[in-house]
């Protein structure tokens, strides 16, 4: 009798368990399999952020999407980074070639900023072009390395 019992027990169980159950929550140390990207044409989207000076540790960083402007004469890059009050772009460099436009952003760190909340942000920066970018491909410096 108490084998029934515990077999109906476990039928029970199982039974109950569907597909409708939310999957448990990641941990600390869980890896994370996507990234959500927001629109970037929602105003909501992506904090718009421009070159500044003054910072430190400066490095190429990768941008991931790019959007072009202006007929071709601008374009916009986006790109994931920390919160602007200790991260920023400290510069992006343009190269012409006959088949790419390669376009780098350099990101630094705001030196004054001792402890940083580890935080991504989705950003977006506008870079005028001196040439049309025409047929050419827009590829990102940063990619190397």
């Amino acid at each position: 009798m108490v084998s029934v019992i515990a077999a109906v027990s476990v039928a029970l169980v199982v039974s109950g368990c569907g597909t409708d159950v939310a999957p448990p929550a990641a941990g600390a140390d869980d890896v994370v399999s996507h990234t959500p990207a927001p629109d970037p044409l929602d105003p909501a989207g992506p904090e718009r952020v421009e070159p500044r000076d003054g910072l430190v540790e400066v490095r190429a960083t990768r941008w991931d999407r790019y959007r072009v402007r202006d007929g071709g004469r601008a374009t916009d890059l986006f790109f994931w980074s920390g919160v602007e009050d200790c991260y920023g772009v400290d510069r992006v460099e343009v190269d012409y070639k006959k088949r790419t436009v390669e376009v780098t952003i350099f990101e630094g760190r705001e030196p004054a900023a001792a402890v940083c909340i580890e935080l991504a942000v989705r950003k977006v920066v506008q870079v005028p072009l001196e040439e049309g970018i025409g047929e050419r491909k827009v590829v990102d410096g940063g990619a190397e390395g």
